[in-house]
């Protein structure tokens, strides 16, 4: 029997919601028989450290190895993950990570329709120039937004509108952000 302690509940759980619940490794997110591990063995250091734990799955656990070689899941490719999951984690919400996944899994798409104006909740994927909205310039395929308006009397000749559908375009800048996160390559 080990005597190796149990990860505490709290940090488990944080370990998790940073993940997205899934496994960690860009582009897999297998959410089933999640494991977390110990980038660097816990026979090594011992301790349980948030910096020090990720989530992966049996398949991307059993790749794991201890070697040096670039194609191998390895301590240093998994510390680079993390610290990429936790800048992502600390930088932006969850809608905005899960509409980075959607274009680390698709790497042919530029752009992302969501229901109505998602603005406040890709606010900070706007600001930092990730994403822009789709607007007519870009051409009918992504026309930033279809609305329908509201029927009952018009407001100083327009109609009021409810937005049904929003175009969000990957811009060269979050081309290359999407391209690092599912390469493994270090966030700047």
């Amino acid at each position: 029997m080990s005597n190796r302690p149990a990860i505490p509940a709290a940090l488990e759980r944080q370990v998790m919601i940073d993940a997205g619940w899934r496994c960690s490794i860009p582009g897999c997110g297998t959410n089933v028989a999640l494991e977390i591990d110990h980038i660097v063995d816990w026979a090594v250091t011992g301790t349980h450290e948030y910096e020090n734990l990720i989530v992966l799955c049996p398949t991307h656990h059993a790749m794991k190895r201890a070697g040096s070689n670039a194609r191998d899941i390895n301590t240093a490719s998994l510390k680079v993950v993390k610290a990429n999951q936790m800048e992502l984690a600390g930088r932006y919400g969850d809608i905005e990570r899960r509409v980075l996944e959607y274009f680390v899994r698709n790497p042919e798409e530029r752009v992302v329709f969501l229901p109505g104006d998602f603005d406040i909740l890709l606010m900070q994927l706007l600001d930092a120039g990730v994403l822009e909205r789709g607007s007519e310039q870009h051409g009918s395929v992504t026309d930033g937004l279809v609305a329908v308006a509201l029927p009952g009397e018009d407001v100083d000749g327009e109609p009021e509108m409810i937005i049904l559908r929003g175009a969000y375009l990957l811009t060269d800048t979050g081309a290359e952000y999407v391209s690092a996160i599912r390469d493994a390559r270090a966030l700047h």
